[in-house]
């Protein structure tokens, strides 16, 4: 992923070191897809399989519960 991010700015990194109040013209970066994680559900900062195992993280703390449940009602 860093990779294909340096190749997608790499045309704008010299211009700044040149002039640090060069405007960056936007332009999507393309999708970079995770096949490991195609099945996974991620909302917040939380992905759902993790999440619920409690046997690996027994005490993992969240930081808002009601907005993260709120938000995987949503996206489930």
């Amino acid at each position: 992923m860093i990779e294909r991010i340096a190749s997608h700015v790499g045309d704008f990194t010299p211009r700044l070191q040149s002039n640090t109040r060069a405007l960056y013209q936007y332009c999507p970066i393309p999708v970079i897809v995770f096949p490991q994680l195609e099945n996974e559900l991620f909302c917040n900062i939380y992905y759902l399989r993790h999440l619920c195992d409690t046997s690996r993280f027994p005490d993992w703390p969240v930081k808002d519960p009601v907005r993260t449940a709120a938000l995987f009602k949503y996206y489930s």
